[in-house]
């Protein structure tokens, strides 16, 4: 008989997730990683690594978070903050991994 897939359960709250994300972008930042689309668009769009953590730091959740279980188990939301006198969004992937979560940013806009 085919083994069947496990059923990938949050172990993160949906309430902790911006709390999470700030602290490790604060405290670990060695665990926050950034995808080649976030890093081509914030070339395209002038946005730096200091903008994009103040926002991960100080972020407003804008929409979600929402549980996603599609490739890395993790939470995903949109964060957004003004940086540098510009209104920035982030979007970005609370990943669960043990020992520790790591963040993944997906994109950068401005609005």
């Amino acid at each position: 008989m085919p083994k069947k897939a496990a059923l990938a359960f949050p172990r993160i709250t949906k309430r902790d997730v911006a709390r999470l994300i700030a602290d490790i972008s604060t405290n670990r930042s060695e665990l926050v990683f950034f995808s080649t689309h976030s890093q081509e668009r914030m070339l395209e769009r002038g946005a730096t690594n200091k903008q994009v953590f103040q926002v991960l730091r100080r972020g407003k959740v804008v929409r979600g978070p929402e549980w996603e279980t599609n490739k890395d188990h993790g939470w995903k939301c949109l964060l957004c903050d003004i940086s540098a006198g510009t209104k920035l969004n982030v979007a970005v992937k609370l990943i669960e991994k043990r020992p520790d979560d790591v963040v993944l940013v997906l994109t950068v806009f401005n609005v």
